[in-house]
């Protein structure tokens, strides 16, 4: 029970690093993109999804630390 309760618990963690990834790559493409336009930049929809997705996956890790299955 206690390996099933980790791999869950470590597939929660990859999903949350793997959308965390998309959204950063997301940010950065628009910002290269936006640099390249005259009017300037305004990211604050992908960097807001950036700021949500790295307190989930801060959330996720501390699952982790403070999980007893190690």
């Amino acid at each position: 029970m206690e390996k099933e309760k980790l791999s869950t618990v470590l597939a929660d963690v990859k999903q949350e690093a793997l959308r965390f990834i998309k959204k950063l790559d997301e940010c950065q493409e628009r910002i290269n993109k936006e640099s390249e336009s005259k009017y300037g930049t305004n990211t604050t929809k992908e960097n807001g999804a950036v700021r949500r997705a790295a307190l989930d996956l801060k959330n996720e890790l501390t699952r982790i630390t403070q999980s007893h299955t190690w």
